[in-house]
């Protein structure tokens, strides 16, 4: 079993500083547009475990900017979900990445809610009795 999604990037035609939260992050309004680039994802199961998250680097991606995982906005959107809904067999994640790091094109953030679709895609179809899960 195995489920794929792309993660577009996007491009800022207007981004300004509205004001500041009281947690200290920026009120931001933002006027920005899909552009034809996207890291596509791919989610499989399987009876044996094996690595959880691999991601491979095409050319526009650098692979010193692969070194920790864990500290993969992706990453961490898997394992918090796993976290809350555990999944009847293992995992593999693997992220094709052609979004430049610190591009400013949405490729982390964009990643992430991917990975977050795909999951929840994956509970429904292993749990088909239980409650969906809404990302909306």
């Amino acid at each position: 079993m195995s489920f794929s999604i792309k993660a577009p990037a996007k491009l800022n035609l207007r981004l300004k500083i509205t004001g500041r939260r009281q947690d200290g992050f920026h009120l931001l309004s933002m006027l920005n547009v899909p552009i034809d680039l996207f890291d596509m994802l791919k989610l499989e199961f399987s009876e044996e475990e094996g690595p959880f998250f691999v991601i491979s680097p095409l050319s526009t991606v650098s692979l010193s900017d692969l070194q920790d995982n864990r500290e993969n906005i992706a990453y961490k959107a898997a394992k918090l979900f796993l976290s809350e809904f555990p999944m009847p067999l293992y995992p593999k994640l693997s992220l094709e990445k052609h979004i430049p790091f610190g591009a400013g094109l949405g490729g982390g953030s964009s990643d992430a809610a991917a990975v977050l679709r795909l999951f929840a895609k994956a509970w429904k179809a292993l749990n088909p009795s239980s409650e969906a899960i809404s990302l909306e």
